[in-house]
């Protein structure tokens, strides 16, 4: 492979570390999840220490649906920790072949 080529996959490489540095947040990300966790445990706390004719009545319903609301959201954060975690690894991938192709 020529010098020009070998850069031609260099500055891709570059480019490529540059785009996985945005997925090198995830901590970050799941440090929120761990947050979103946290409120719902409070607010099942809140729902759990109610008396029972409060439970059944609105103030309960409504702290089961934001409970469950809370849950979906954790769950879909959780999902999305789980796809950027596979990208940053694709990308990795795809280095390691252009590294392999240019000859280093």
């Amino acid at each position: 492979m020529n010098k020009e080529r070998r850069n031609q996959i260099q500055s891709i490489i570059n480019s490529l570390n540059e785009f996985k540095a945005a997925f090198e947040s995830i901590e970050s990300i799941e440090g929120l999840k761990d947050d979103i966790d946290s409120v719902k445990e409070d607010e099942q706390e809140y729902f759990d220490n109610m008396p029972e004719s409060m439970q059944s009545g609105q103030k309960g319903t409504d702290a089961e649906e934001c409970i469950q609301n809370i849950e979906a959201a954790s769950d879909s954060l959780e999902a999305l920790i789980d796809k950027l975690a596979d990208i940053s690894s694709d990308i990795d991938d795809v280095i390691g072949e252009l590294e392999s192709a240019k000859g280093g």
